[in-house]
């Protein structure tokens, strides 16, 4: 809500910047999260943060345990597990190591639960589990709250299968569609973002293969995907949207215009005095 961006970085940190890749008060880089509430499942591309729909938290997933947990904004600090094991109200667990996170916009924080081939549902207010729905292989999840459309992405080959359902309390599959182009490693699962204040709805995915593909939600079905990103170089490791100035943010350190179809590389200045362009 304040315009923050929120992302990990080696040394299991959270860094902060602006829109313009400024360093906010606390600084570029949080605290170290505690190596003890560290698993072994861990790649830094498959860690998710999401902030609380209060903005006073910041939820994080994929450290290798079958944790959610939730750390403090804007200081970063207090790591504590909210969801799944070593949750103190958690009266459900996870199958294993979670995957995407969404806020619905109803008080309710939508965690991937690849393991159980599920998406769980959990109350902000209390960390209990509120519902959850069968998804094959959830990786990153969306939601409008708008419309209570939830949007999921899965790995399927060298792209990513997005499918829609009406919500998470029926979870009818409405549309689904499988963004695909160039070569990759079907091992690296492709990266999902919505805008959902875009009328209609704006899904991007970015490829291991250096696509960014974007798609409207048109109801029933997806438009056809369109590539922004021309240049084909490197990979996507995570996605975020600025709503307001419809902006791409990609954690190589670059970002989108939409409405100027142009593409800026972003100079981050850390605490220790180092520049990363």
């Amino acid at each position: 809500k304040d315009g923050q961006i929120l992302f990990p970085v080696e040394g299991w940190k959270l860094a902060s910047v602006d829109r313009e890749g400024g360093i906010p008060p606390g600084g570029f880089l949080g605290p170290a999260i505690p190596a003890t509430i560290q698993g072994g499942e861990r790649s830094r591309a498959r860690i998710m943060v999401a902030a609380s729909g209060d903005g006073k938290y910041a939820y994080v997933s994929g450290l290798g345990k079958p944790t959610v947990y939730r750390v403090k904004l804007p200081e970063r600090t207090g790591a504590e597990p909210f969801f799944g094991e070593g949750a103190s109200a958690s009266d459900k667990q996870l199958a294993g190591n979670p995957g995407g996170l969404a806020i619905d916009g109803k008080g309710n924080l939508l965690v991937a639960d690849p393991a159980g081939k599920r998406v769980v549902v959990v109350g902000e207010a209390d960390g209990k589990f509120v519902g959850s729905f069968a998804a094959d292989r959830p990786d990153c999840l969306g939601a409008d709250p708008a419309t209570e459309a939830v949007y999921v992405s899965q790995p399927a080959g060298r792209g990513v299968e997005v499918v829609k359902y009406s919500g998470w309390k029926d979870a009818a599959v409405v549309a689904r569609t499988k963004l695909e182009k160039g070569g990759g490693n079907p091992e690296f699962a492709g990266v999902m973002a919505l805008d959902a204040s875009s009328r209609p709805p704006v899904v991007w995915v970015g490829l291991e293969s250096g696509a960014l593909l974007r798609t409207e939600d048109l109801g029933a079905k997806f438009s056809d995907a369109k590539d922004a990103n021309p240049r084909q170089g490197g990979y996507f490791e995570d996605l975020t949207v600025d709503h307001i100035r419809n902006e791409v943010y990609c954690a190589d350190w670059s970002r989108y215009s939409e409405a100027e179809g142009k593409w800026q590389g972003l100079s981050l200045r850390g605490t220790d005095g180092w520049i990363q362009q």
